[in-house]
């Protein structure tokens, strides 16, 4: 099970095997057609780890951090919970799928301090996962389910907690709830995310903040995203609006 361990910034992480982490999802569908067609176009060399330490509501997450020894990237899948479970397979398929985009040169903003992990990732996500979830949707993957699931748990924190008022925490809010506005865009023809729980605690709760998500998620999709170039563009926009410079970098797009 265990081939070994990592450090990531200051926090060690048991390595898993491959195998282990994903044996009981290969028994599931669409899972198993999805990872006989797609696991042999990711070049990278998977650490699977198991961190308990992912933010609450991250139940996975694949990052790139480069190794300060060897000066390598290293692809790192962090998962809350080891081996996954086959309830998990949408979101398993989900980050394999982020990998892929990565390497066909979709960048996603990165942070020069762990202490901003979680908010430019929110950014990050808002728009990679869009570009994921659309490749999921053509495997026949159940998106609404998953993200009503997403959706509850996000009211389920959000109705526990005031408000926030410090600018970075307002901030990963407002890209919070603009990455369920882009993903909920992918299936309008199923459901509304105006009607979600949610939905209507961010409105109430947090008018401006919500107000502000719909702007970008407006701004988005007019200009697109659907390019490395466009992505890479939209990203330097959003990082100029917010005054990130200081705490980001934005890897230029690759073919």
């Amino acid at each position: 099970m265990i081939k070994g361990r990592i450090m990531f910034g200051k926090t060690p992480l048991n390595v898993y095997e491959e195998d282990y982490i994903v044996a009981s999802l290969l028994r599931t569908s669409p899972f198993d057609t999805f990872y006989a067609n797609e696991r042999a176009n990711i070049r990278a060399n998977i650490l699977w780890t198991h961190d308990p330490s992912l933010p609450i509501g991250v139940d996975f997450r694949s990052t790139f951090e480069a190794d300060f020894q060897t000066g390598e990237i290293r692809t790192i899948m962090r998962l809350r919970k080891v081996p996954a479970h086959r309830s998990h397979s949408v979101m398993i398929a989900h980050e394999l799928t982020h990998l892929i985009v990565d390497q066909q040169g979709y960048k996603g903003v990165g942070f020069i301090d762990q202490r901003y992990e979680n908010l430019l990732s929110a950014l990050s996500s808002a728009f990679l996962d869009v570009l994921v979830d659309s490749r999921l949707l053509a495997y026949k993957f159940d998106l609404v389910k998953a993200y009503k699931e997403q959706a509850t748990s996000a009211f389920t924190q959000a109705r526990n907690i005031s408000p926030p008022t410090e600018p970075l925490m307002q901030l990963l809010f407002q890209f919070n709830t603009l990455g369920l506005l882009m993903e909920w865009g992918l299936v309008r023809d199923q459901f509304d995310f105006s009607d979600s729980a949610i939905a209507r605690w961010l409105k109430k709760n947090v008018p401006f903040l919500y107000a502000e998500a719909e702007q970008i998620s407006v701004y988005a999709n007019k200009h697109g995203f659907a390019t490395p170039d466009k992505l890479y563009h939209l990203f330097f926009f959003l990082i100029q609006r917010y005054k990130m410079e200081q705490i980001c970098y934005l890897p230029p797009p690759t073919t």
